[in-house]
């Protein structure tokens, strides 16, 4: 028995039902232990429980991540690479990849009344952040940044700022007249980010950017994509409690379940999808974001205070920051809070 016998989303629920059955209520991801009822004694019976149900657990991580969502994570993301074996769905050949000239990074995700949004996807969440545009765009036209190597295309493999100028020149092309409003999630965030500073640097009006859970750009991290893909395949391997022999099907449906692509992502595509996640993080490790006098929202986790106003806080003069409290890595809970939506609509309509 490890303290990551599972996949995540394994681990959260079966953390839950243990929870829910010491305290006789329904208990939710993002529940407190010690605001539904629980106490240093209750945390004894809570980890005797969960030991018994598969999950090693030390009272001290219950402290530390009171929630099933931030206590699941701790213990898949937060464990050690050692004996974790990616299976071969993830680093086998992909299909030979499209034609990058017969692509184009621009795709209409919904149509609808007034000026478009322009959403620039991340490498991971696009099924869920194109669900979320619908709730933050009140209507108006949505169109979708797709990252090269998400595509079927082969991954990105310049710099940040050198993405985020194809990204302006296609929406210039799209929209000559300028008036650009831009939301991004996670590194699609920091991506938004550098489109707008280019944009406004070519005179385009830049509305309004919202950055929802931004990721850190140069912060330490791979500088080398054979060490960045390493990283990136035990990543997966440990949030999906992967054993090493799973199925790329297997593999995908653990993915999905963490939030991760979206229902019309194939099993094939794994191994890409992977590649073009740690030629991100290459790019993101190596990038410094300049300033930007433009308005800009800020959605971030309390748990990454410190870090966003280091790495932020210098290059914004017009900047607002909404925190949350879910404490884990994931955007997903924001991506689907009704509150967040409401701010990232009010916001996007400047």
């Amino acid at each position: 028995m490890t303290s990551a016998s599972g996949s995540c989303q394994t681990i959260e629920r079966t953390l839950r039902e243990t929870w829910a059955d010491l305290f006789g209520a329904e208990v939710s991801p993002y529940d407190d232990f010690f605001e539904i009822g629980g106490n240093s004694l209750r945390v004894v019976d809570a980890v005797i429980a969960a030991r018994q149900r598969g999950i090693a657990l030390r009272s001290s991580a219950v402290f530390r991540n009171p929630t099933p969502a931030r206590l699941a994570e701790s213990l898949t993301l937060g464990a050690a690479g050692e004996g974790v074996r990616p299976p071969a769905a993830l680093t086998a050949d992909s299909p030979a990849a499209a034609d990058p000239t017969e692509r184009r990074r621009l795709t209409r995700i919904t149509t609808g009344e007034g000026s478009p949004v322009f959403l620039v996807h991340s490498d991971r969440y696009a099924g869920a952040e194109r669900a979320a545009a619908l709730g933050w765009c009140g209507g108006r036209p949505v169109h979708g940044l797709v990252l090269p190597g998400t595509d079927g295309t082969d991954p990105w493999e310049g710099s940040l700022t050198g993405l985020a100028e194809a990204y302006a020149a296609e929406l210039l092309e799209a929209r000559p007249e300028g008036g650009f409003a831009l939301v991004g999630v996670a590194a699609g965030a920091v991506l938004a980010f550098e489109t707008a500073r280019v944009l406004r640097a070519r005179s385009a009006q830049v509305s309004a950017l919202v950055m929802i859970r931004p990721d850190l750009p140069g912060q330490a991290g791979p500088a080398h994509p054979q060490e960045a893909l390493e990283a990136q395949l035990a990543r997966v391997a440990r949030l999906c409690g992967l054993g090493g022999e799973e199925s790329g099907e297997q593999v995908l449906a653990r993915l999905r379940a963490e939030g991760w692509y979206d229902g019309e992502t194939p099993a094939a595509e794994l191994p890409r999808l992977q590649r073009a996640s740690a030629a991100l993080a290459v790019a993101l490790a190596g990038y410094r974001p300049r300033a930007y006098d433009g308005p800009v929202l800020i959605v971030q986790d309390e748990r990454d205070a410190g870090p966003t106003e280091e790495v932020w806080g210098p290059v914004l003069e017009d900047d607002a920051v909404h925190w949350t409290d879910y404490g884990v890595e994931s955007p997903g809970p924001l991506l689907a809070d009704p509150e967040i939506a409401r701010i990232t609509r009010e916001e996007l309509a400047r």
